[in-house]
């Protein structure tokens, strides 16, 4: 009887040392997946971002070549910048606002400031002035003891 006793006490030791090591190894794995969804998270508000920044480019450049093409068209007044970054057409004197009609010049009457999410790109006094974009930051670190990481 006192051998039985010794090895269910034997079972049960093992056992709980066994549960002690898959707690410990739930809580690794829930802190790994933890910072795995604040990556996740991040990556995804700079994927919004840049697609926001990529729309309103694209706005920009379409905008731009519709005042181009207006203008070689000769269908566009002089057009001037107004304090919000707008083109409006020149206001002629005595004509009741309406613009010279025969111009097919683009005047651009101050330099517009790009918001922050669109540094690089804005219209200038010459006209739409494109410089590259910032490369990308660099990939994140492993992480350790994930698949892969030969530090483990």
């Amino acid at each position: 009887m006192t051998h039985m006793t010794e090895r269910l006490l034997d079972t049960e030791n093992e056992a709980m040392a066994k549960i002690v090591e898959l707690e410990k190894q739930l809580m690794q794995t829930n802190k790994e997946l933890d910072t795995i969804r604040d990556v996740y998270a991040s990556a995804n508000n700079q994927v919004h971002t840049l697609r926001r920044i990529v729309r309103e480019k694209d706005q920009t450049i379409r905008r731009q070549s519709r005042l181009e093409r207006h203008a070689q068209e000769g269908g566009g007044g002089t057009l001037v910048v107004q304090g919000g970054g707008t083109l409006h057409p020149a206001r002629g004197e005595g004509d009741g606002g309406v613009g010279d009609l025969s111009s097919t010049s683009l005047t651009l009457g101050m330099t517009l400031s790009p918001s922050p999410e669109t540094v690089g790109y804005g219209l200038s006094g010459a006209g739409l002035g494109m410089m590259p974009a910032p490369p990308p930051p660099p990939p994140p670190p492993p992480m350790p003891g994930m698949p892969g990481n030969s530090e483990c």
